[in-house]
């Protein structure tokens, strides 16, 4: 019980910092970003040429002239206080935005997860098992191909085919699971390739080590030793990439959803930034940093649970 405590309040420390990091660089972001939101929103009101007196008069109500640090410990004492903050371009509450839009991204990115997660891990052992077959030689040139083109890409390719083509999927908009079809497949598709590569490799390297050999000739089958020895062992080495590739596949979900117009955060902070809506990026960097925080907590912990040293380790 004690050596679990000591790696919980490791983590504990650990999950503070790092979050007090996110913050401030979330905070940090939103006023280097270039433009002044104060003129966006007299813009946005139809004030083509504001003179420096509304422009004074519109940061004093935002609270833009007081100093960076000054509105950093106000923008924590809301977040502390549950308070994520207020639009600056529709004085609407962010957390109504966020509740609206954190479910479809969520649902995407999981789904891209399951991808790649459910093709990557049998036919990474297929190509294992069939090494230097036609099928691995063809899958190999694929994989070379898939990782030198944009995700950006093979999503316009997969719209032109199932969507406008076939008409099997929707084009754009969200109207249910068949909507986020073509944009997770385009956004896990180059991340299965590398990671079937990578699995087929891991395997193949304990193929070949001597303790396998050594199962193989006490007498157990094939493929009973690939299952008992081969799997594991390759297995435990990918489960740390699982949480890095997730976060590339939640990054990436922004380009999706841009192009398969999707409500999700990224359509939303990309109309954020281009409005210079300081309060919705920061919101946005925020909760990104909390869900990539999680992944890799929750990365460690599976691969804790996949390789019991690691647990005598800590």
């Amino acid at each position: 019980m004690s050596k679990i405590l000591r790696i919980a309040g490791r983590y504990a420390v650990t999950g503070l910092l790092t979050l007090f990091g996110i913050t401030l660089l979330s905070f940090l972001l939103g006023h280097i970003a270039p433009g002044d939101p104060a003129y966006a929103i007299l813009a946005s009101d139809g004030v083509d040429a504001p003179s420096d007196e509304q422009l004074a008069m519109v940061r004093r109500e935002l609270g833009l002239d007081r100093s960076f640090f000054e509105q950093y410990i106000l923008w924590v004492g809301q977040l502390l206080r549950g308070n994520i903050g207020v639009s600056f371009m529709t004085s609407r509450s962010i957390e109504h935005d966020l509740l609206l839009r954190i479910p479809v991204t969520l649902q995407l990115s999981l789904l891209a997860m399951a991808i790649l997660v459910l093709i990557s891990l049998p036919l990474g052992y297929l190509l294992a098992l069939h090494k230097d077959s036609l099928l691995d030689r063809i899958f190999l040139g694929i994989t070379s191909l898939f990782s030198a083109i944009p995700g950006f890409l093979v999503a316009i390719i997969l719209m032109l085919i199932f969507a406008e083509g076939l008409r099997l999927l929707p084009t754009s908009g969200f109207s249910g699971f068949s909507s986020l079809i073509l944009p997770a497949v385009s956004i896990s598709l180059s991340s299965t390739m590398m990671i079937t590569r990578v699995f087929r490799s891991d395997l193949l390297s304990v193929l070949g080590e001597e303790y396998f050999e050594m199962a193989r000739s006490k007498g157990f089958s094939y493929k009973f030793s690939v299952a008992k020895h081969a799997i594991p062992n390759a297995f435990a080495s990918i489960v740390s990439l699982w949480g890095n590739y997730f976060v590339g596949i939640l990054g990436g979900s922004t380009i999706a959803e841009s192009i398969f117009a999707l409500p999700g955060l990224g359509q939303w902070v990309l109309k954020s930034i281009n409005s210079h809506d300081y309060p919705a990026v920061q919101a946005y960097v925020l909760v990104m940093g909390i869900i990539c925080l999680i992944v890799f907590l929750l990365a460690d912990i599976l691969q804790m649970i996949v390789q019991p040293q690691l647990r005598r380790l800590n």
